[in-house]
């Protein structure tokens, strides 16, 4: 079970991300966890200390490039020590 500050960090990255690029960030949840995502655009890209930021509140953290696009990621799995 989630704790409550991890709970809240999952919502603070949601809103976080969606304010920074202006769209819903994508959710995925499955047996170890839930991920957040964004596609990587000139917006974020303009503010990238604040996707830092907003990144470091999961347990790990990332960005997947293709030759068509780019996507940052944050997961959150059951029984991670959320950040202080």
């Amino acid at each position: 079970m989630a704790s409550a500050q991890h709970s809240t960090n999952i919502h603070i990255a949601l809103d976080r991300l969606a304010e920074l690029t202006g769209a819903q960030p994508h959710i995925t949840t499955d047996a170890s966890g839930l991920t957040i995502s964004a596609d990587v655009d000139d917006r974020l890209t303009a503010n990238w200390q604040s996707l830092v930021d907003v990144l470091e509140l999961g347990s790990s953290y990332g960005m997947t490039t293709t030759a068509t696009s780019s996507r940052v990621w944050l997961r959150f799995a059951p029984g991670d020590q959320p950040s202080p």
